[in-house]
């Protein structure tokens, strides 16, 4: 790239850096407006855009990735990240950064609930500005929920790990895709001793124990989850004393068939709400190994 290419390039960013600072100042909280808090500048923007590619560049340069910091800078400008964004796609690279440190903030505050809600609200509001935008969102939070299930689980907290896995640990823009939060990868170089500690898997035996008592249709989806992350085995689950009197007692209570349902909506109110047969829970459990079918024979027999 020639000086002239350069010095219209740098004009293009600092362009859009204050068009960033704008969109940046606009989404501010009322009370940050009011106070002349947090506000922006695109030269103050421009400064930060250049510390992150320098230092990024140089790692380009130590990995091999290439072989000047001309040439590094130039393999930089091509990614998304360092790329110019155009107009429309900074409205919604801000948007979508204001929601997310709303949902951080409950998330340092140990609300997780309240983030969940945060991040469902805002997905929803986000449809104005498309599916996009709803991926910004949940990209920018992902990092701040990685981060916090790691710091419970070297802190063995296993309460808030167990919350945030269940509140926080995918989040859905929509219907066709997930995004995880957290992988097996991120959890890699955690030791064993730490991931499968006492501490953190006496609660996710009970929040398991739980699930199955509650909602025993999706229980193996559940488990898989906690399985995938490397803290449990499905066999540690399976076996355990509290899974199998809590499938028991699931059949013992449940009913031998569906019932009949009408077309009012009452009717169908009730149809999704309903128990699971005795023969779907049957299948569930034999399925999973939590009951051999000799077992739930004698179950039922005395029902």
């Amino acid at each position: 790239m020639n000086f002239e290419n350069l010095e219209q390039q740098r004009g293009q960013f600092e362009e859009e850096n204050e068009i960033r600072a704008k969109e940046r100042n606009k989404n501010r909280t009322l009370g940050e407006k009011l106070t002349l808090k947090n506000k922006a500048t695109g030269l103050e923007i421009t400064a930060e855009e250049a510390v992150k590619m320098d230092e990024e560049a140089e790692k380009l340069v130590q990995h091999g990735e290439a072989s000047t910091l001309s040439e590094a800078i130039e393999k930089l400008n091509t990614k998304e990240e360092f790329a110019l964004k155009g107009k429309e796609l900074i409205q919604k690279e801000e948007y979508a950064r204001a929601r997310a440190l709303k949902v951080v903030e409950k998330i340092e505050a140990g609300e997780f609930e309240k983030a969940r809600q945060l991040l469902s609200r805002s997905s929803a509001m986000a449809v104005d500005y498309d599916e996009e935008t709803q991926r910004l969102i949940g990209k920018y939070v992902a990092p701040f929920v990685r981060a916090r299930i790691i710091e419970d689980i070297k802190n063995k907290n296993g309460d808030d790990l167990v919350k945030l896995l269940e509140r926080l640990s995918t989040y859905s823009p929509n219907v066709r895709e997930f995004i995880p939060f957290i992988k097996a990868d991120d959890l890699r170089e955690i030791p064993q001793d730490v991931l499968k500690s006492p501490e953190i898997f006496a609660k996710i035996q009970d929040y398991l124990v739980d699930s199955l008592r509650n909602t025993p249709n999706v229980f193996d989806r559940v488990l898989e989850k906690y399985i995938e992350l490397g803290f449990v085995t499905k066999e540690e689950i399976v076996t355990l004393p509290k899974i199998e009197e809590t499938a028991k007692s699931l059949l013992m209570h449940s009913p031998l068939q569906q019932e009949a349902y009408t077309d009012s909506p009452a009717s169908q109110l009730q149809k999704l709400f309903r128990e699971s047969t005795f023969g779907e829970l049957k299948e569930i459990f034999i399925l999973l190994g939590i009951l051999s079918e000799a077992e739930i024979e004698r179950i039922r027999s005395k029902i």
